[in-house]
């Protein structure tokens, strides 16, 4: 581990103190459906894939409310390239760390950190296809939660119905090319949102249409 991570720090260190200034200017960005949750990390690691080798960052989490508080859920977020070193400085920064001011060596010890505050979030946990996205929208008062024992093998939990949300940032097609916008409105008896698309113009496109972006 020791040999990868620093192999991993030596030919990205530049790459990450970009993601980091990019980050600040950013869109804030299955193992349980997709919904929004209240959840406690439980675990936040990094780790070699053990098919791959690949550096990757290992998430857990316990989910805090609804009808099945205390199932878990996990994610993980690959290191491999500049892309994901943008995630994962925007979700440092949902976190409430400063992206520019960590050293990407110390990134182990600030997820160690995470889970020893017993820290509390909100997640949207995202699907479109055979991917699953969890994407921490905040941190939240964790003195206010009272975090149950985490159900090893849960695979379902309590969630909003609603897949998207007023103010989600949003991708679509639109014309034949990609475009990006928020969502002004919902209509669930359709299954359509009114979007603004980010050139000003509005207009209603279908929910499995629309692709949620960034973490916000």
């Amino acid at each position: 581990m020791a040999t990868a991570l620093e192999t991993f720090v030596r030919q990205n260190r530049g790459k990450w103190r970009e993601a980091a200034k990019q980050a600040e200017n950013a869109p804030a960005f299955e193992t349980i459906p997709p919904g929004r949750y209240v959840a406690q990390i439980t675990r936040a690691e990094l780790e070699e894939a053990t098919t791959s080798g690949r550096l990757q960052i290992a998430w857990g989490y316990a989910i805090l409310e609804g009808d099945q508080a205390g199932e878990a859920h996990y994610s993980w977020d690959g290191m491999e390239n500049e892309q994901s070193l943008d995630f994962l400085a925007r979700k440092l920064l949902q976190l409430g760390y400063d992206p520019n001011e960590i050293d990407l060596a110390k990134i182990p010890e600030i997820l160690e950190e995470i889970v020893a505050d017993k820290t509390v979030v909100t997640i949207n946990v995202r699907k479109k296809g055979e991917f699953v996205n969890t994407y921490i929208r905040e941190r939240l008062d964790s003195d206010q939660y009272a975090a149950p024992d985490a159900k090893p093998d849960g695979d379902g939990a309590s969630v909003d119905d609603a897949p998207f949300y007023e103010g989600d940032p949003v991708l679509l097609l639109w014309k034949g090319r990609e475009a990006e916008g928020e969502i002004l409105s919902i209509d669930e008896n359709e299954g359509k949102a009114r979007v603004r698309l980010n050139s000003g113009k509005r207009v209603r496109v279908r929910l499995e249409k629309l692709e949620y972006i960034g973490e916000g």
